[in-house]
């Protein structure tokens, strides 16, 4: 994540691709927001710099505040460097919902590997052959927006060494 703040836009084009670009832009013809499910790993700072491999729409990640002040500005500002927006976990909904109205162009960014704290869970399922806790609020709000839902796949190439 620190790293970022002195990397210029063509070196961390080189440090990673989204290699399923061409799905997110057959879905883009229709004018509609796009939620994207993303893996934890790599960066995450990385879906807010997509606009740099030419796509016309807005980026948005969804992110839990950090509780000291300092640091959760100093985490908006090295992910918005690249004109990408964080939307706060609790103003998800209804943050994303008045964007879809306004039809603004974006990419919402999700982790999509998480699970609720047990005594949150409202809906269990098998994975794995284990039952656990699933979230369910960007199915349902791709379902109530009628947006896509397209799995972000990040693939980051091995440096090359001198």
């Amino acid at each position: 994540m620190l790293k970022i703040i002195s990397m210029s836009n063509e070196e961390l084009k080189k440090r990673y691709t989204f290699t399923n670009l061409p799905e997110m832009e057959k879905h883009m013809k229709y004018g509609k927001g796009i939620l994207l499910m993303c893996g934890h790993y790599a960066n995450y700072e990385w879906v807010n710099s997509i606009q740099l491999y030419g796509l016309d729409y807005r980026s948005f990640g969804v992110y839990k505040r950090i509780a000291n002040p300092y640091f959760d500005k100093m985490a908006r500002d090295i992910r918005g460097r690249f004109d990408g927006e964080l939307i706060p976990t609790v103003e998800a909904t209804r943050t994303i919902t008045k964007y879809q109205k306004q039809k603004v162009r974006g990419v919402y960014a999700m982790i999509a590997d998480q699970s609720p704290k047990i005594e949150r869970a409202k809906f269990w399922t098998q994975f794995m052959g284990h039952t656990v806790p699933v979230f369910l609020g960007s199915e349902k709000l791709a379902r109530d927006l009628d947006m896509p839902v397209v799995y972000l796949h990040v693939e980051k190439p091995k440096r090359e060494t001198i």
